[in-house]
């Protein structure tokens, strides 16, 4: 029982952090468009 809280929290952490990377990705392409 207490691995089906873990598993879920491990999904939920690794979306947060794909969503942040791929926002930072998409502000550093904005960034080198505007810069150029």
């Amino acid at each position: 029982m207490s691995s089906c809280p873990f598993y879920l929290s491990t999904i939920l952490v690794y979306r947060s952090a794909v969503i942040e990377l791929s926002s930072f990705f998409k502000g550093r392409i904005n960034g080198v468009n505007s810069d150029m």
